[in-house]
Parts: structure tokens; C-alpha cells; sequence
């Protein structure tokens, strides 16, 4: 039997050139034993992948090998090609192999590092081979990894280990570029200008195919959107998406060429397509992924690295990955990057040289381009993830006629609601609720705070368009503020009180007109700091109003994930109203998370000869009702004011300031995104280990003052070795040392590295000063927001461009408990002021069931550490 024209040229004269390419094999050396396959699971959308092999044997003998080979070669009629940009494609896949990776691996060689990145190239060349065809042909020749031990990983999702190998690769091979831009190295315009441009629009050609593709992708998005509008989660979303199908609907290929743009920090000679088909990896003896291999370069551009990052993100992530583990793969490639540039141009990670490509200014430019690995996954992830039957039809119609109803209809309908699944959500929306005196006042401090962050001002405007000079940068917020269409903001708050007047002077203050009017909720009546008559008498007036206006808002945001309380336990409002609102809320929502941040009695500053009295009862009536209770007393507040920020007499408003920093600490992941606590319910997750342990103590560092400011140590190790210091703790509980962690949060914000952290975490555990229960033995879990602290104009606390807050649970804030209950216990034995509870309606029996309640809690903690401590560890960063 003959063989065919292409065959005869596999076979005969492809391994003669492959001797004569490589330079350590010797052109004139014998061949024996050709065999060529081609196995079916290679054979990809635009490319033949066939098996070579054939034994060498050197011509003077010395050398006796077998070669084992893949072999890369176009498919498809010159029409197709032309409509795909195949020539092009293929042309710069060859381009890459033979030109710039080998620039690539000398730079990287000179530094020490891998960059091992492919299968060895044994030849690469781009043009007409007559004895193979009469068409301009591409013809790769690799290394088959495959007796190696490379794989493909699995078929439809990859694992988190997978995906973070891949980044750090991904981020290796961005640097290169990066690199000897920095050193202007002049092989790099070389490099850029040997790139064939690989644009969807130029001029006024059209590639047709891709634009119908790309059509049908975006489509889906609508149809997905048109059928949950659920998902259109704020008004700023639905106008974001109305305004996108407005103006690219038709012509998503133009959004798509846009995208592409150069840009001169972060443009990167790229691959463009790391599909998990076109990635090989080897595992270890546990099924580890241990190294990869890269074996398709055809979408290679000069472009920005977003368009590798998100299109392999959502192309292998399932809605509870992405939800678990995207930031801390961005965060895995950013670190990777920033090392590996480091490591090339030599110089330390803090070299200002790096400062372009720091994690802020990178998250800002992987926002704007994000949309191109949306778009391009809407399209593939169908054909990836549709069962055979359907696959079938989509590629029927696709080779008979991309622009067919049947292929837009197969496109919509292929992979159902698995596929929808993968499309991207915005943060869900957070509303917060200040309730009585303390809620109201903290709400003050704390929406300025957020301001000063967001760049968002007293009016709810923009504070760039404010007044000149004025360098405070914007982040918009949709999950803590409303846009109402016309560029004011407005915070997602509302404000309760039984009587009028706290509520009227947070009006008649400056940011009195950020606030929604319809969201200020007041009574005509004080509580009087008496429980029984904010829960019994109260709060059925109150929260009437209350309710509808959360309801309205919830309404509102869609896609609501919770509730953030602020109130203290020993006013009436605070205490007794909060009480009553959190069952309803319970009944109301009951599938959102509640937290609160709760002021409680300290052991010497009181407003109320009743605190004790009012804590109990309202700890005892929402015990159930709470997911988590972030605590904080006014006496640990007032210290840290007076001792380390050295003010003589620290008023409420200096109290409130602090608040608001740690506050904004806590919730600084919710507002700018970061790879911890992005969604509410991770925060009971990580530090509730029982339902009712569920009231964990916050601590905030640095403290420190703008005249000290510049002699003392602001190093990680330093802030983190604070928060375990009583002095820089949110509430009095014990003597140090005395309790011992169940979990603990760390959450760092500014321009941290991990490797730092890790340093501050070892220095921590030498000392054994911390102790951990022995059934928590990990107890860290560990949050970096890239975005800085920024403290109020004229505040107490100094500026500094990094800050750390830990939220822990701790059997020592029993101690706490044990105090209020102490309290409580010598007032009830005289039946001291019981008479004006029982007289708002409550009976006698609640008050011995809350101190049962009470005593049952103290005892809990003080079980949970009742076996011996464990070293501390650190299992790592999520």
C-alpha cells in the first residue's frame, strides 16, 4: 500500500530535517525504525498532534538513541485557516519556540532560575514544503513528555494545587518581559516586533469567525442575566451590563480588540491560551502536581497578562472554587511575579524599581481587561463541558455554518446551568444597622472612615471632583454604598433609635447629608437604659418603621449576603431593641449572616448602674440569633487612648475614631476584595467553633502616635507581636497568657509579603507565648489587602502605610463574662432595680434563666480550654 504525500514526508523527510536542526545530533547519522501514530485525544480544534518516533544512531557510531516525538502541524482548507487566523496563530507559535523562549531561558539562566517551561523543541519552521502539501504549513516537532511522566490534569475542573503551579509559571514567564523592560534590554523591541499582530478588527477587515463566536459567548452572558435577574445584584451592575450590551450587543469583537491595547507597564509578549488542554503535568506519589510543561503557544500577543490569567481561572474554575480560592491564586501569581522579577534584575523586593508592579496598581489593570476571559470562556466552556451527544451538534453545525441558527442555538443551550454557573459575580452587597446611642455615634466615625477610604465625601460625591489638590483616589464600593444614577453615593446604613435626638444631631452634622432620610429611624421616647423597656415596651413602635426600611433596602440589593449590627449591651436601645430586632431578622432573613460589632460594660467606665443588668438579658435573648459578635469595651478603648496615643481626656469622639480604624480593618476585604473573608460567612466559619463560643475579641496594630511615629519599629514581626499585647486589645480579659486560642485572624493590609509573615508567625511560636487548644492545632488564618490604611486628617492615630487587625477566640474573654456576671449576681441578690424591668412587662423568672445562660457560656469557654496547649503552628495562606 502506498503511502500519502503527507505521511512520506513524516515519515522520510521530517526526521532528516530534525538531525540537521538540532546541533548535538549529527545530519549525517543513520535512521531506523520510523513509526508514526496519531492518537485521537491530541487532536485539538486547529491542530494535528502526531507520534514520532525513529532510532538514531550517530555516523560514527558513538551515540545510539531513540527519538520520541510530537508533531505539531495545521489542519484545515486555506478558507478556514484564513477565517481562524490559523497562519497567523501557528506562525507565531513557531516564532516563540525558536525566537523568544530561548532569549527567555539565557535570562533566566543568568539568574539561577527555571525556566524549563516546554517540551525541548527539535524543530520549528513556517512555510510552503511542497513535498507536503501546496499550502503555507507550520510544522512543530517537540519532545513527547508524555514517557516522563506529563499529563493532561483533569478534563473538565482543576484542582487548587493545579491552578496555583500554573500561576507561578504564568508569573515566571510574564517576568521575562517585564525584565528587560526594566533593564532596557534592546532584544526586547526585537522580540515584540517579531510577533505577527493577532487582532480581531484591523482596519476594516473583520475576522468573521471569530466575531460570530465571540456573539454567541456574549449572548449566552445575556440570556444567563435575562433569566437570573437575581444576579444584576445593585443598579451600578444593571447599568453596567445594559450599557454593555448596548454599545458592543452586536460587535463584541470591538470590546475584544479594545482590550488588547498596549500598555507600556503591564503588556507582556504572552501565550494567551493556557487551556488546561494545552498544559501538561507531572504529580508525585500522592497525586500532587508537582511540574508542568506548556506545549501551545498559537494565541501568543503582545497584550496584557489578563488575558492568560482570567481565561484559565474561569475556564477551570467552578462557582464554589472561584469563590474559595480565586484571590488566593492572583495573590500566588502576584507573589511569584514580584519574586521572580526581584530574582532577574537583582534586587531586593522592596526596591522602588518594583513599585510599577505592585499588587495595587496590578488588581486596578486586572479589573479594566477581566471582560476578555468572561467573553472567550462563554464560548469554550460549552464545547469543554457539554455531554458527547451535544459536542457533536456544536461541532456539526460549526463546520457546516458558523453563522447557522442551529450553532447560536446549540451555543445558548449546550452545558445548561454548569456552564452558567462559571460566569463571574460581583460582591454581594453588606447593609450595616446602628441601633441606640452607641450604634448611632460609632456610625458617624465610621462611615467617615469608609469615606476617607473610598474617596467618596461628606455630600456623597466623588472627593476627586471636589476641590483641587485633593489626592484621596476613588474605589467604588457596591456592596457597603447605592449609586443613585447620577454619581452620589449613599451608604447602605440604617440608623434606629428610640428617641430623637442622636439621630437628629448625626443630621445636623457635616456628613449628616450622606445619609437616606427614609433610613434614620426614630422613636419619640428614651429607652432609659433600661432593657425590659426597649425589648417589651419600645420596640414594637420602633421597629416598624425599622423594619420596612431594611426590608426596602434588602429589596434593594438582590444579592444581600448579610447584616453588620453596631449597638453596645448596656443601653436600653442598645441592649433590649437590638434583641428584639435580631429575632425578627432571624425570622425575616433567615438564610443572611448577622455579625456585630458591641460595645460592652468595662469593669470601671459605666454610663448605666444597670449595664450588668441589660448585658445578661440581651446576651441570654439573642444567643441564638447572632452568627458572630466582635466585642469591644469602652475602659480597653479609653487606655489605648490615654496610654498610647497620649490623650489627656479622651472623649467619645476620640473612643469612636479608634472604632472606626479597627472597624475598617475588619471589614476592609468586604470593600476592596482581598484573598480572605470575602464573603461575610467566612468570618463565622474561621472563628466560631461552636454555635455559642461565637464572641471573639479584636485587636488593632499599630498604635501610635504622629509624634512617634518615626522612632519606632513598624516591621511585621513588631505589629503582629502587639496584637497578642493586652495594651493594644479591644477588651479587658485577664491577666496575659492566662486564656488560650481556639482560632485567630490575622488581617494585614498594605504592601506586605507573605514570607514576612511567616517570619512574624515563627518569632511568635519560638517564644511560646502563645497558646493554642490542642483540638485547634492550626489556629492562623491569614488576609492580605493590598489596599493601605488610611487614617483621618488631623486623628490621633499616626499615618502609616500598613496596618494589621486580629480577630481571635479565646477562652480568656470567659474572664470577661465571669466580671459582668459577678455584677450582676450582687445587684439580683437584692433584687436591686428589678422592680422598673418587671414594671415594662417582664417577669421575674427571665432574669435567673438569663444568669443560667450566662454561667452555662462562661463554663463553655472555660471547657474548651481545658486540655493541655499545643505548639503553635501556621497551616498556611488561603
Amino acid at each position: 500500500m502506498t503511502k500519502d504525500r503527507k505521511t512520506t514526508f513524516l515519515t522520510e523527510e521530517l526526521p532528516r530535517k530534525i538531525l540537521h536542526y538540532c546541533p548535538e545530533l549529527d545530519g549525517d547519522g543513520k535512521i531506523s525504525d520510523v513509526q508514526l501514530s496519531t492518537p485521537d485525544h491530541l487532536d485539538g480544534f486547529m491542530s494535528t498532534i502526531h507520534k514520532l518516533s525513529f532510532g538514531y544512531e550517530s555516523n560514527d557510531g558513538t551515540v545510539v538513541q531513540t527519538l520520541k516525538l510530537m508533531v505539531k502541524v495545521m489542519k484545515g482548507s486555506d478558507e478556514f485557516r484564513e477565517s481562524s487566523m490559523g497562519k497567523t496563530q501557528f506562525t507565531n507559535e513557531i516564532y516563540i519556540y525558536t525566537k523568544v523562549l530561548p532569549v527567555f531561558q539565557e535570562l533566566l539562566t543568568e539568574t539561577g532560575l527555571a525556566g524549563d517551561w516546554c517540551p525541548r523543541v527539535y524543530y520549528g519552521e513556517a512555510g510552503h514544503f511542497p513535498t507536503y502539501s501546496d499550502q503555507y504549513e507550520t510544522i512543530l516537532v517537540l519532545q513527547d513528555i508524555s514517557p516522563l511522566g506529563y499529563k493532561a490534569g483533569p478534563r473538565l475542573d482543576l484542582e487548587e494545587e493545579h491552578l496555583r503551579l500554573m500561576a507561578r509559571h504564568i508569573a515566571s514567564f510574564h517576568a521575562c518581559t517585564y525584565a528587560m523592560r526594566l533593564r532596557n534590554d534592546a532584544r526586547l523591541a526585537s522580540l515584540i516586533e517579531g510577533i505577527a499582530p493577532l487582532d480581531f478588527v484591523s482596519g476594516d477587515k473583520t475576522f468573521t469567525s471569530y466575531d460570530v463566536l465571540l456573539k454567541l459567548g456574549a449572548n449566552r452572558l445575556y440570556k444567563y442575566l435575562d433569566d437570573h435577574p437575581e444576579q444584576l445584584d445593585s443598579e451600578a451592575f444593571k447599568r453596567d451590563m445594559t450599557n454593555l450590551r448596548q454599545r458592543y450587543g452586536t460587535t463584541p469583537i470591538s470590546l475584544m480588540q479594545d482590550l488588547l491595547r498596549k500598555d507600556e507597564t503591564f503588556s507582556v509578549i504572552l501565550h494567551g491560551d493556557y487551556n488546561r488542554n494545552n498544559v501538561l503535568f507531572r504529580t508525585d506519589g500522592a497525586g500532587k502536581p508537582v511540574e508542568l510543561k506548556m506545549f501551545d503557544f498559537q494565541e501568543n500577543r503582545y497584550a496584557t497578562p489578563v488575558i492568560d490569567l482570567t481565561f484559565y481561572m474561569y475556564m477551570s474554575m467552578t462557582e464554589e472554587m472561584r469563590n474559595r480560592c480565586w484571590d488566593a491564586v492572583v495573590l500566588e501569581y502576584h507573589t511569584a511575579l514580584l519574586e521572580s522579577l526581584a530574582t532577574i534584575l537583582k534586587v531586593p523586593q522592596e526596591d522602588g524599581v518594583l513599585d510599577p508592579y505592585r499588587l495595587e496598581p496590578f488588581l486596578e489593570h486586572f479589573k479594566r481587561h477581566a471582560m476578555y476571559g468572561v467573553i472567550v470562556t462563554l464560548h469554550f466552556l460549552p464545547w469543554m463541558m457539554c455531554p458527547e451527544e451535544e459536542c457533536e451538534q456544536l461541532a456539526h453545525h460549526f463546520a457546516r455554518d458558523v453563522h447557522s441558527k442551529e450553532l447560536a442555538h446549540w451555543t445558548l443551550v449546550c452545558g445548561g446551568e454548569e456552564v452558567d454557573k462559571r460566569l463571574p459575580r460581583r460582591n454581594r452587597e453588606t447593609m450595616s444597622i446602628h441601633l441606640g446611642q452607641a450604634g448611632v455615634q460609632m456610625g458617624e466615625a465610621i462611615w467617615t472612615q469608609y469615606g476617607q477610604e473610598h474617596g467618596i465625601g461628606m455630600d456623597g460625591q466623588r472627593m476627586a471632583e471636589m476641590a483641587d489638590g485633593c489626592d484621596t483616589q476613588f474605589h467604588e464600593c457596591p456592596a457597603f454604598y447605592s449609586e443613585n444614577g447620577e454619581g452620589r453615593y449613599v451608604p447602605r446604613a440604617v440608623f434606629i433609635d428610640t428617641e430623637p435626638m442622636v439621630i437628629d444631631q448625626l443630621q445636623a452634622a457635616e456628613i449628616g447629608e450622606l445619609f437616606n432620610p427614609d433610613y434614620l429611624v426614630r422613636g419619640k421616647e428614651d429607652a432609659a437604659n433600661n432593657y425590659a423597656r426597649g425589648y417589651y415596651s419600645l420596640s414594637h413602635r420602633t421597629l416598624v418603621g425599622a423594619i420596612e426600611a431594611i426590608r426596602q433596602m434588602a429589596e434593594d440589593a438582590d444579592n444581600l449576603q448579610g447584616m453588620l449590627l453596631y449597638h453596645s449591651f448596656g443601653g436600653g436601645t442598645g441592649s433590649g431593641v437590638t434583641a428584639h430586632l435580631l429575632q425578627q431578622l432571624e425570622e425575616e432573613f433567615p438564610r443572611k449572616t448577622r455579625l456585630s460589632f458591641s460595645v460592652y460594660p468595662s469593669p470601671y467606665l459605666c454610663t448605666s448602674v444597670v449595664e450588668p443588668y441589660n448585658t445578661v438579658l440581651m446576651t441570654h435573648r439573642s444567643m441564638n440569633s447572632m452568627e458572630c459578635s466582635f466585642m469591644m469595651d469602652n475602659q480597653a478603648i479609653y487606655s489605648i487612648c490615654s496610654s498610647r496615643l497620649s490623650i489627656e481626656r479622651p472623649s467619645y469622639a476620640n473612643l469612636n475614631q479608634l472604632i472606626g480604624q479597627v472597624v475598617s480593618g475588619v471589614t476592609a476585604s468586604l470593600r476592596f476584595g482581598g484573598d480572605l473573608n470575602v464573603d461575610m460567612s467566612e468570618f463565622q466559619t474561621n472563628l466560631v467553633p461552636y454555635p455559642r463560643l461565637h464572641f471573639p475579641l479584636i485587636s488593632f496594630a499599630p498604635i501610635i502616635t504622629s509624634e512617634n511615629v518615626n522612632h519606632e519599629n513598624h516591621d511585621i514581626g513588631a505589629m503582629t507581636k502587639q496584637l497578642f499585647e493586652p495594651a493594644c486589645q479591644m477588651v479587658r480579659c485577664g491577666s496575659p497568657g492566662r486564656g488560650k486560642y481556639m482560632a485567630c485572624c490575622l488581617l494585614y493590609r498594605g504592601h506586605i509579603l507573605p514570607k514576612d509573615i511567616n517570619e512574624a508567625i515563627a518569632s511568635i511560636k519560638a517564644t511560646r507565648s502563645v497558646r493554642f487548644v490542642d483540638w485547634c492545632p492550626t489556629g492562623f488564618k491569614i488576609g492580605i489587602n493590598a489596599m493601605p490604611p488610611k487614617m483621618a486628617p488631623n486623628g490621633d492615630l499616626a499615618p502609616v502605610r500598613r496596618c494589621v487587625t486580629m480577630l481571635a477566640s479565646t477562652t480568656a474573654i470567659s474572664d470577661a463574662w465571669s466580671n459582668i456576671d459577678e455584677k450582676f449576681d450582687i445587684m439580683y441578690r437584692k433584687r436591686a432595680f428589678v422592680h422598673w424591668f418587671v414594671g415594662e412587662g417582664m417577669e421575674m423568672q427571665e432574669f435567673g434563666e438569663a444568669r443560667e445562660n450566662l454561667a452555662c457560656l462562661e463554663m463553655d469557654y472555660r471547657e474548651a480550654g481545658l486540655s493541655g496547649s499545643v505548639e503553635l503552628q501556621l497551616k498556611g495562606f488561603v
